[in-house]
């Protein structure tokens, strides 16, 4: 018997996990009607402290497995390990980690930049609608990093860049959601990514569903423009740190075509 497949909200080892995540698993037999009949998950913070125990928990089921320990911290690293028994008297463990994100508002320190473009209704057809517009800041690193993370979102959707070089492939972040109550945002291990001295963080942003035609006229409270918001948060070799954000030293420049490397 093994357990495998390991899960937090869906995701292996995620990163960005807010404050309610659900954990799953699977089990694994090469012999027959074999089944699980308990399980025991054990949370751990980073510094070794158990915030969960369930206890032994007589159930078969191994997904949808909700927290219910201590309140998480921001930016902390959590590893989860599940014991499983399953009805031939047999135990097997399995561990996981995650990751969490910025978890109160006072965690942001970030402000919004905008496109110099004004605020304009969005016209149906292809061509009419205004170009993206591409954000970037310029920014020094004083020593070699040992970690960063980066937290980024848009009015839009946006194409994220680390010193021209992209942290993933994803095209359509932060994804669809219902804007007058929330917006997504994203977080990426950019520690590779830097470099000591110069670097830079580049956003293509386009309108997505947030400045798309199917929003207009935007919903009361939210207007049509392209805007940015990323905390890049570093940790250095010799235990200092820096925090780089968006605010108003953020360049913005409109134009068709494919974004400069």
């Amino acid at each position: 018997m093994k357990v495998k497949n390991l899960k937090t909200l869906h995701m292996t080892n995620p990163l960005g996990i807010g404050l309610n995540p659900y954990f799953s698993w699977m089990m694994e037999s090469s012999k027959k009607n074999v089944m699980q009949t308990a399980y025991q998950i054990v949370l751990k913070h980073e510094d070794g402290t158990a915030v969960w125990d369930t206890g032994k928990i007589q159930s078969e089921a191994s997904s949808f497995i909700e927290y219910k320990g201590d309140p998480l911290v921001s930016r902390s690293r959590y590893e989860w390990t599940v014991k499983v028994w399953d009805n031939k008297g047999n135990a097997e463990t399995a561990s996981a980690k995650f990751e969490t994100a910025l978890l109160v508002k006072t965690d942001w320190k970030a402000k919004w930049a905008e496109s110099a473009l004004p605020s304009a209704e969005r016209k149906i057809g292809f061509g009419n609608q205004p170009p993206a517009t591409m954000f970037r800041k310029g920014f020094s690193l004083k020593g070699k990093v040992s970690k960063a993370r980066l937290y980024a979102t848009c009015h839009g959707i946006y194409r994220l860049t680390i010193n021209g070089s992209r942290p993933d492939d994803r095209e359509f972040a932060p994804e669809n959601t219902v804007y007058e109550k929330y917006l997504c945002y994203q977080t990426y291990d950019v520690t590779a990514m830097l470099r000591q001295g110069a670097n830079a963080i580049g956003m293509y942003v386009g309108d997505g569903w947030y400045c798309g035609i199917n929003t207009q006229p935007p919903t009361v409270g939210l207007k049509p423009i392209h805007a940015i918001l990323f905390q890049l948060e570093v940790e250095y070799a010799d235990g200092s740190a820096e925090t780089i954000t968006s605010d108003h030293d953020v360049k913005t420049a409109c134009k068709t075509g494919p974004p400069d490397p």
